[in-house]
């Protein structure tokens, strides 16, 4: 890492710096013989090998002086236990390479074998050659697959939810994974995750590094349950800003423990609990290759820390409780507005938060362990059938096989409808739920529909009217009818343009307006979205670039104004839209001035009423004007971001030590 480089550049400087003086007494390096052969080895090399394979290891070694036959000697410096044999090295005369061949027969299952040898004379090497060295680590580990999952060709996989994205982006997509994993035979609790990051990687359609033709392997020390820690700096291969280079992993335990630090180690470990590894809030590293900053950032920052890895079936676990019988129910909401996109239906529902009210077999608790918390939406479909989620570390799922497809109570063509719930694609807040269900016959072999059914409980009451002026997307002025959310800080803007609705926040503390992405429609195919340009991570760009000169968000008490400055993107690529002549797409201050309504410390217009204001407007045909962007193409790599992956501003940094 680039932090880890200055610190090694600095005490190189220091030990030439020590190195001169007036008394020094210098004399010519010693020049390498005449013909020498020059060779190469491979250098370090860490190789672990089924216990089933050979215990024979061949390594290429070159030449570039390549007349007449010769045998190379070799230093051996380090031979564990005298495991290696190394055979000679014998070059055939023209021929560049030749092989290396080193036995270890007696190399004992799970013990690591280092052995390190250099090449040292003078007819094959010079003093000044830095390939003249191999050195060897020889592990004979079998690997088990293990898992709870399995797919159609009966390959085994766990569920990880990845929470180091959230110590540098801004994350909308999911984050829930189906990896493969490994335990070592001979050191049960060792885990490592086969290329964890290739499916993420897939799923962001961000680039993801090959490693040579072989995996990348994520490991995690679970050996004591209570400690479990990752042994070592994992690169993930993926890069989700190319010009940062791949993301970079750790936890602090395992960066203690490899500072021999075990005391601040037992501040951050994970634990191995009901199959299921977590850890503390705050316990994960995460940095980027090229980040110019270098060094690495806090993560697993969300909740009481979010990450997860699920290695074995919850339902292990023994418990009596049962969603339908064992629980007391507390009311969520009462009256929350639900609808679902497959049956287009809509209707009134109550959604409630489940109690175990049993405590055989720690039923109360391990319940709790093992699906988090429990959920019950009250005959959403009118058809006197319940549907039950549960919600774990913010990852929505379902409380066992049993639930996986649930009765609905309607029926197709003689045929009963079940609903499936699919963590992809289902969020969870307390005032808004997405459920992505898919929807299937009692075999499932008759698939209905996959959508989102949304329950929301968020209400907004009149707040107030005002003159949106928008220069961005489209250029022209509407007179809108403003909202508030009811509890909280946020409002909205009643069809601003054809019916779209505008939320935004207003932090009265910092005087900052943010407009998290959000669809203004569908134009030319592009899902166009629309949001302010600090959140975007894209300020810095635009201001550089001379788009924008202050790209800040605020509202001003004097003028009784909202200014937004804001950036309008496709949503379903993340790039920007373009000008035809290529600049970003900005509304550089687009304003909302309040006319009528409010708060009481707002200044107020006595414009006669709202509806003789709004008249005026539509008369006047200034309600919108074309658009602006006709024939609009998306901007190139200048200014081009993703909005599922929003660089974070104000991050806090580890620092090594």
């Amino acid at each position: 890492m680039r932090l880890l480089n200055k610190i090694a550049y600095a005490l190189c400087a220091v030990a030439l710096l020590s190195s001169c003086s007036e008394d020094d007494d210098y004399s010519r390096g010693e020049a390498p013989l005449d013909g020498y052969a020059n060779v190469s080895l491979p250098g370090t090399i860490n190789l672990e090998i089924d216990p089933s394979e050979s215990t024979t290891y061949t390594v290429e070694v070159s030449r570039v002086n390549t007349e007449g036959d010769a045998v190379m000697p070799v230093e051996i410096t380090e031979n564990t236990d005298s495991v290696f044999i190394v055979e000679p090295v014998e070059f055939k005369d023209g021929e560049k390479t030749a092989l290396m061949t080193i036995n270890f027969p007696d190399a004992q299952v799970g013990i690591a074998y280092h052995l390190q040898l250099k090449v040292t004379d003078k007819n094959f090497t010079s003093p000044y050659d830095q390939a003249n060295f191999l050195d060897l680590t020889v592990t004979r580990v079998k690997w088990n697959t293990i898992g709870f999952l399995s797919d159609a060709d009966g390959n085994m996989y766990c569920q990880y939810y990845d929470d180091f994205f959230s110590g540098l982006y801004v994350i909308t997509g999911e984050l829930t994974a189906y990896v493969q994993v490994q335990e070592r035979d001979d050191k049960p609790g060792y885990y490592r995750l086969v290329d964890p990051y290739a499916t993420y990687a897939q799923r962001f359609g961000v680039p993801y590094e090959d490693n040579g033709g072989s995996p990348r392997y994520m490991y995690i020390d679970a050996t004591d349950p209570d400690k479990v820690f990752m042994p070592s700096l994992f690169d993930t291969g993926m890069a989700l800003t190319p010009d940062n280079g791949n993301l970079l992993i750790w936890d602090l335990a395992g960066y203690y423990l490899a500072q021999g630090d075990a005391a601040s180690a037992a501040n951050y470990y994970g634990k191995l609990e009901n199959g299921v590894i977590t850890y503390p809030k705050g316990a994960l590293l995460v940095g980027e290759q090229n980040d110019p900053e270098g060094g690495l950032y806090y993560a697993n920052n969300t909740g009481n820390g979010a990450f997860y890895l699920q290695i074995t079936q919850a339902e292990q676990q023994k418990y009596e409780a049962d969603p339908e019988t064992d629980f007391d129910w507390t009311a969520l909401f009462n009256a929350g507005q639900y609808s679902s996109e497959v049956l287009q239906y809509s209707g009134t529902v109550a959604v409630y938060k489940g109690t175990c009210n049993i405590s055989r077999d720690g039923c109360d608790t391990v319940f709790a362990n093992t699906y988090g918390d429990l959920y019950r939406i009250e005959n959403p479909y009118g058809t006197g059938t319940d549907i039950y989620f549960t919600v774990k570390n913010g990852v929505v799922g379902v409380p066992g096989a049993k639930y996986a497809a649930q009765a609905t109570g309607i029926s197709v063509f003689g045929k009963n409808v079940y609903a499936r719930i699919n963590s992809d694609g289902s969020s969870f807040d307390e005032k808004l739920i997405n459920l992505n269900v898919t929807y299937v016959d009692e075999s499932g072999t008759i698939e209905y529909g996959t959508g989102t059914d949304v329950i929301s409980n968020i209400t907004y009451s009149a707040w107030g009217q005002g003159i949106f002026t928008y220069d961005g997307f489209y250029a022209g002025q509407s007179v809108v009818e403003i909202e508030k959310q009811d509890g909280a800080d946020v409002y909205k803007m009643k069809n601003w343009g054809d019916g779209v609705d505008i939320l935004f926040k207003w932090d009265k503390k910092t005087n900052e307006l943010t407009i998290d992405p959000q669809s203004i429609g569908v134009i030319q195919g592009y899902n166009v979205g629309v949001m302010d340009l600090i959140s975007s991570g894209l300020a810095d760009a635009a201001v550089q670039e001379g788009f924008v000169k202050d790209p800040s968000s605020y509202y001003d008490p004097e003028s009784n104004t909202f200014y937004f400055t804001t950036i309008y993107v496709d949503l379903s690529s993340g790039q920007v839209f373009a000008y035809n002549d290529g600049s970003p797409m900005i509304g550089d201050k687009e304003t909302l001035e309040v006319i009528s309504g409010g708060s009481s410390k707002m200044r107020t217009k006595a414009l006669n009423n709202a509806k003789v204001v709004t008249n005026a407007f539509k008369s006047a045909g200034v309600h919108k004007s074309s658009m602006k962007a006709k024939g609009f193409g998306l901007v190139g790599k200048k200014v081009s971001k993703t909005t599922t992956m929003l660089r974070k501003n104000n991050l806090q940094r580890f620092n090594f030590k």
